[in-house]
């Protein structure tokens, strides 16, 4: 005898048809969602929400994240949410990697933004007082 319950079904799909949910961390399909926003106050706000709507975007989006990790959109849409006046140039390429429509590599990356994130990491450490 087998019994199936199908493929990548959440921990709430389970629960609801067949009254049970796996040990933590056990379901890799099981998901949380995360909310990304631009900030209305980002001087490049209308800009990038003009590149977000050009690909079928919003200047709010949701994400899944995964145990086996995070989608390559998450990060593109939030590199572009954090990106600075001087990236601009990149903003495009950002938003069509956020919509899955890029013809770019999908492992795009963006030392700038990773640098000052680190940086501001780095200096939020220390006592603001001497």
């Amino acid at each position: 005898v087998f019994l199936s319950y199908g493929k990548k079904k959440s921990n709430g799909e389970l629960l609801l048809s067949y009254g049970f949910v796996p040990r933590e961390g056990a379901n890799p399909c099981d998901s949380v969602e995360l909310s990304v926003s631009l900030k209305k106050s980002d001087q490049s706000y209308k800009e990038k929400l003009e590149l977000l709507n050009k690909y079928g975007l919003s200047g709010s989006q949701c994400f899944p994240i995964q145990i086996t990790g995070w989608p390559l959109e998450l990060m593109a849409y939030a590199s572009l949410a954090v990106s600075p006046p001087s990236m601009i140039a990149r903003s495009e390429e950002m938003a069509a990697a956020a919509s899955n429509k890029s013809t770019a590599k999908k492992d795009s990356r963006y030392p700038e933004i990773e640098e000052q994130a680190l940086c501001e990491s780095s200096i939020s450490k220390y006592n603001n007082n001497l």
